[in-house]
C-alpha cells in the first residue's frame, strides 16, 4: 500500500550571528518497521543523511496518523540533528494530516515515545476438506472405572531469563542566560547551569540494575576543561566515571567529549551497574555530567538549544 505523506521542514541559524548553519539531519520512523493490516512491511528505514541547504531542509514523509497501519497508535518520526560534524540533538515528533501545509518541526513541542498498539493480523483461511460419510450412532457404553494416576513427568528446562527496560522522565534545562561557561574546577564536580541547575537525573533503582545516560546538548569552546558522565553514590559524591569505568577518571576525561572537533569518535551510551552504595534514601540512583580543569568550555541551556538527559534502566528478570 502507498502511505499518504506530508511535508516536514526545518531551519537552523546561529542565534548570536544570524548565520545559516551547515550540517545534516536524518529522519527515521519509530518504531523502525511499519506493517499494513495483512502483516506486510509498508515502511522500513529512514531518509539517510539530508544535507542542510542555506540552513534548511524539507522532506515529504509518511504521516503518523495514516489508517490501515500497524502499530495503530504511537507512531512517530525520530529526528537526528548534526550541526557541522557534531551530532547535537535527537528528538521525536508526530506528523498528522493537519491542514496539509508543510510542518516546521523547529516550532514543535517534542513528543515522547510511548506505548504502541498493534492490531492482530489474521492468517489465511485454509481450504475446506471433503465431508466424510455419516456413521451410525452406536449404543452408549458403560462408564469405566477411573484409572490410576500416572507418574509425574520430568521437569522441563528453565526458560531464558528476560529483562525489563524503562526510561526516566528526564530533565530539560532551559535556564537563562543561554550560555554556561564552565568555571575552573580543581577537582571533578557536577556541571551546573549559570543559575545553578545541576545537570543530573535520578531514577528508581535496585541492586543489579543497569543505567545508561541518554544526553543531548550543544557543547562549545576549547581548553583543558574535561568532561565525563558519572554515577554518583548515595551521598551525591562521584563514584564511577564512564571514561575509565572505575572511581579514578581518565586524565583528559571521556574521549567522546574531548574539547576538539579534529578527531572522529566511536560513540555509544556508557553503561553503569547499580550497587547498594549508589541508591539514596528515596530508592533512586543518579547520573550526572561532570567536569574538571580550566578553559572556555561552554554548555548551552537555552529554550532553543536545551540540555536534555534521560536515564534508560535495564532490570534483569
Amino acid at each position: 500500500m502507498t502511505l499518504p505523506t506530508r511535508t516536514a521542514a526545518g531551519l537552523y541559524r546561529n542565534l548570536a550571528t544570524g548565520v545559516l548553519l551547515e550540517g545534516t539531519v536524518e529522519l527515521d520512523p519509530y518504531p523502525g518497521v511499519w506493517h499494513d493490516n495483512t502483516g506486510h512491511e509498508v515502511l522500513k528505514g529512514g531518509s539517510g543523511p539530508v544535507t542542510l541547504v542555506a540552513g534548511a531542509w524539507s522532506l515529504a514523509l509518511p504521516r503518523t496518523d495514516a489508517g490501515g497501519v500497524n502499530p495503530t497508535t504511537g507512531r512517530l518520526w525520530r529526528l537526528t540533528e548534526t550541526i557541522g560534524t557534531e551530532p547535537v540533538r535527537v528528538r521525536y515528533f508526530a506528523l498528522p494530516a493537519g491542514d496539509g501545509s508543510a510542518l516546521d518541526v523547529t516550532e514543535l513541542i517534542e513528543a515522547k515515545p510511548g506505548p504502541l498498539t498493534y492490531l492482530p493480523v489474521a492468517g489465511a483461511t485454509g481450504a475446506t476438506g471433503p465431508a466424510g460419510p455419516t456413521g451410525a450412532t452406536g449404543p452408549a457404553g458403560a462408564t469405566g472405572a477411573a484409572g490410576a494416576a500416572g507418574a509425574t513427568g520430568p521437569q522441563g528446562p528453565a526458560g531464558t531469563p528476560g529483562s525489563n527496560v524503562a526510561y526516566s522522565d528526564g530533565i530539560f534545562v532551559i535556564d537563562d542566560p543561554a550560555l554556561t561557561i564552565l568555571p575552573t574546577a580543581a577537582s571533578w564536580t557536577v556541571v551546573q547551569s549559570l543559575p545553578g541547575t545541576k545537570l543530573q537525573d535520578s531514577f528508581e533503582a535496585q541492586v543489579g540494575d543497569w543505567f545508561e545516560p541518554l544526553g543531548n546538548a550543544l557543547i562549545g569552546g576549547t581548553g583543558s576543561q574535561w568532561l565525563d558522565w558519572a554515577l554518583l553514590d548515595n551521598t551525591g559524591a562521584i563514584d564511577t566515571f564512564a571514561g575509565s569505568t572505575i572511581g579514578t577518571p581518565l586524565p583528559q576525561g571521556n574521549p567522546v567529549i574531548y574539547p576538539s572537533t579534529s578527531f572522529n569518535t566511536i560513540t555509544s551510551p556508557p553503561v553503569f551497574k547499580i550497587a547498594a552504595r549508589h541508591i539514596d534514601g528515596g530508592g533512586k540512583a543518579t547520573l550526572a555530567l561532570v567536569h574538571q580543569g580550566s578553559g572556555d568550555r561552554k554548555i548551552y541551556t537555552h529554550p532553543e538549544l536545551p540540555f536534555q538527559l534521560r536515564i534508560r534502566r535495564t532490570r534483569p528478570a
